[in-house]
């Protein structure tokens, strides 16, 4: 296969994510009342924790393949559930999600690293140009998925309450969900919940867009080799001797998948690098978590309305898409020491900022700011959490579903913040966290290159 399927693979992953991304940001906001949008969040989180557990045992069983494409289809699935704001909708769907969250970022990363494109080469340098490649695309599409719920709520979400001066006040760090009342004529409130209509064409746009990006995976992805179903098939014949045979064979395959996949983990999981480079991960997902629920609704929501939150996130991205971009360019030259050290000043940077930021009328362009330098962290972060795997582990699967395990914890913590604390705390939190990972991964990489 050529580079260009890989290309096609990674736009027809953006078509799935982005929607599904949409979705995770506007829940903080349009399911704010009654915390169900977040609490929805928590749930899909710990459900994704089960998903990296039983993801290695699951390829192995079913093929990488038809996993990935029933992740498509659950994602369509949430994203039509979301329609309905109740809790008997909103939870079960978002549970489910979570469950198979590991075909979207073990699945789709490590196919990513290892996709067949021609090339005699399968060194680690090859798999990071590729892993970067994916991200490029995928971080660009994000944005560009973004611009639709902007479009649609900016067109069909009239009659915005309006703020005054000492409202806006109360937003961005100081504001505090735990807080608010939720009358519809609320002014804060009022400002977060698009229209009915609005949200429903919003609704239906996004689910066409996954189906789409489902139908692309089906015909790129390249076919499973081997399944534990596909190697017995030809055990089982007329002959009843045979079949039970067949059946005995087949059972005990499935216990070797469980034994070869609970020791690629626990191999895994015993490397003493896991202490320097699993901390990036948690973080990551806190700095997650805070960009897709606090960011969304305390800088954004609160005080440009909920049609802005779209557009802001899109601008989180495009920028993030243009970093990696450049990452990618100049990667040569730009190792895990030096993204480590950029990525660490960029989160304090837009983070103390975020922090000290006042609102006022004059000064409502901040958010913009804020959201560009969002952008910049996001992709480093990103960057390293998905090369990580590669440089250092020997099991790209098994070390992607650790990760995503301690990424998904880190948005459970941010989400649970969100709704418990006010902003500020969720911002202290993530400068302190930053320094002390990059400590952990400096060091991280100083042994690795000393035992080298």
């Amino acid at each position: 296969m050529s580079n260009r399927n890989l290309y096609i693979y990674a736009v027809a992953t953006a078509m799935v994510i982005g929607p599904k991304l949409c979705l995770f940001t506007l829940k903080s906001t349009v399911q704010v009342k009654g915390g169900v949008g977040p609490i929805s969040m928590v749930l899909y989180h710990v459900g994704a924790v089960f998903s990296g557990l039983a993801y290695p045992f699951v390829v192995r069983a079913i093929g990488t393949r038809r996993f990935l494409l029933m992740g498509d289809f659950v994602c369509i699935v949430f994203i039509v559930g979301s329609l309905y704001s109740g809790w008997q909708s909103v939870i079960p769907t978002s549970i489910l999600f979570g469950l198979v969250d590991s075909s979207f970022w073990v699945g789709a990363f490590s196919v990513a690293a290892s996709f067949p494109t021609g090339s005699e080469s399968t060194s680690t340098k090859d798999g990071e140009k590729k892993v970067s490649r994916f991200l490029t695309i995928i971080t660009l599409g994000q944005g560009l998925a973004n611009l639709i719920p902007e479009a649609v709520l900016r067109n069909l979400n009239y009659g915005l309450n309006a703020l005054n001066e000492t409202d806006i006040t109360q937003c961005a760090a100081r504001d505090c969900s735990i807080q608010y009342e939720y009358e519809s004529n609320g002014p804060i409130f009022g400002r977060l919940t698009p229209t009915w209509l609005s949200y429903s064409v919003l609704i239906c746009i996004l689910a066409v867009l996954a189906a789409c990006g489902m139908f692309m995976h089906y015909f790129i992805l390249p076919r499973d080799q081997s399944t534990a179903r596909g190697e017995n098939q030809y055990l089982i014949d007329d002959n009843a001797d045979e079949r039970s045979r067949g059946i005995h064979q087949q059972s005990r395959k499935f216990r070797d998948l469980f034994k070869n996949s609970s020791t690629a983990l626990r191999d895994v999981f015993a490397n003493s690098m896991n202490f320097f480079m699993l901390p990036s991960g948690l973080w990551f997902g806190m700095f997650l978590g805070f960009v897709r629920s606090s960011f969304s609704r305390s800088y954004v929501a609160c005080t440009l309305g909920v049609r802005n939150v779209s557009s802001m996130i899109a601008i989180v991205d495009v920028m993030s898409c243009l970093t990696c971009f450049i990452i990618t360019w100049r990667h040569e030259y730009i190792s895990l020491w030096h993204l480590s050290i950029i990525g660490s000043l960029l989160d304090c940077i837009g983070l103390v900022l975020a922090l000290t930021w006042m609102p006022t009328f004059a000064t409502l362009y901040m958010p913009y700011v804020i959201a560009l330098l969002l952008g910049a962290s996001h992709a480093v972060g990103r960057t390293i959490l998905f090369t990580v795997p590669v440089v250092y582990y020997s099991d790209n699967d098994s070390a992607y579903a650790m990760f995503t395990l301690s990424h998904h914890s880190g948005s459970m913590i941010a989400q649970l913040m969100s709704i418990l604390a006010c902003t500020f705390w969720s911002i202290y939190s993530l400068i302190v966290f930053s320094v002390l990972c990059t400590v952990l991964l400096l060091i991280g990489h100083f042994k690795m290159h000393k035992s080298h």
